[in-house]
């Protein structure tokens, strides 16, 4: 009983025994949680009475009625990210034959429908975003095709299309290409001792005349000694890029885009502040998957291919750092990544 009750409590799943009366007689810690009761208050009560989830209760009450195995998923939509159980329960016989009670085992399946979400609207997402050029350049050049007595002016016009729908097009595939080069083990950074003052000052300058050009600011703050990190100075360069477009893109014309550089204990942080449209905070928490788009009609207004975060988080990771959000509509959006600092 000793060695059971250890094998129990060690595993993950939840696992929880009741009597032919379906009062509980065993519930180990897993299902504690995933329930959201006390399993010491819960021995020798009836289920319905401390488990207080009627899905869980119901298919118990099935499992001892009709002697066979029974299984259901639970959701609990109270919690902030929607929680996915699956239930399988399954009668306990004597040896006489005669059910002697249940066993049930609960199993947190909640990443595992959130990945299979995230990988449907990427395949969905994907398609119509690559589909969206494709078709525009087809029936553009079946116009000019088509169309004998086109004019010279008009001709240039529709090929002027062509080529920003399939530089378009370029930069989708050439940004799928960066983030599965980052995902996989082969593809290794190039990693060196660099200063991130270095990389978020060109970057900075790359972007002067994007910013004054749509009326504009940016400005950077960086420390006046060297902030040491060991990283790929092109892939952290895109960060800080990255990072910068976003916030240039989103905010109201004369606004004005912040990047910050400071050291915190043994991490360099990056902040990018803007007081831009900003993110309500149901959105937070996906604008890092890949093509994710809050307002899919004004994105696609400013441009850009929709990878631009899952690149910047990726990264990040790739640099054993991490990336988060803060922002409010109205109020603009503060990005900060962090990067352990290089051990001098």
């Amino acid at each position: 009983r000793n060695r059971l009750q250890a094998i129990l409590s060690g595993i993950v799943e939840g696992v929880i025994a009741v009597d032919d009366r379906e009062r509980v007689v065993h519930m180990n810690d897993s299902a504690g949680k995933i329930l959201g009761v006390s399993p010491e208050e819960s021995i020798n009560k009836p289920v319905w009475e401390t488990v207080r989830v009627k899905d869980f209760c119901e298919t118990i009450t099935r499992t001892l009625r009709d002697k066979k195995v029974e299984k259901t998923e639970l959701r609990f939509q109270a919690s902030p990210n929607e929680k996915v159980v699956e239930v399988n329960a399954s009668p306990l016989t004597g040896e006489d034959g005669v059910i002697s009670g249940a066993v049930a085992v609960l199993h947190d399946v909640s990443e595992l429908k959130k990945l299979e979400r995230v990988r449907r609207d990427f395949i969905a997402n994907v398609s119509h975003e690559l589909k969206t050029p494709i078709t525009a350049v087809r029936g553009l050049i079946e116009t000019v095709i088509d169309d004998k007595e086109m004019n010279k002016e008009q001709r240039e016009q529709f090929l002027e299309k062509i080529k920003n729908q399939s530089e378009r097009l370029s930069s989708i595939v050439t940004d799928l290409l960066t983030l599965s080069r980052i995902e996989s083990q082969t593809g290794a950074l190039e990693v060196g001792l660099l200063d991130l003052c270095g990389v978020v000052s060109t970057s900075v300058n790359s972007l002067l005349s994007t910013a004054e050009a749509g009326g504009k600011t940016i400005i950077s703050e960086l420390p006046e000694k060297p902030v040491k990190v060991m990283g790929d100075r092109e892939a952290l360069g895109e960060v800080a890029g990255n990072l910068l477009v976003n916030a240039l893109k989103y905010s109201p014309e004369n606004g004005e885009v912040r990047i910050i550089l400071t050291r915190k204990d043994t991490q360099a942080l990056i902040e990018v502040r803007d007081n831009g449209i900003g993110i309500e905070p149901r959105y937070l928490n996906r604008i890092f998957e890949r093509f994710y788009r809050v307002d899919k009609a004004r994105s696609r207004e400013v441009g850009g291919t929709g990878l631009g975060l899952a690149i910047v988080r990726h990264i990040a990771i790739a640099h054993g750092g991490k990336v988060d959000v803060e922002s409010a509509p109205g109020k603009g959006s503060i990005f900060r990544v962090t990067l352990p600092l290089a051990v001098s």
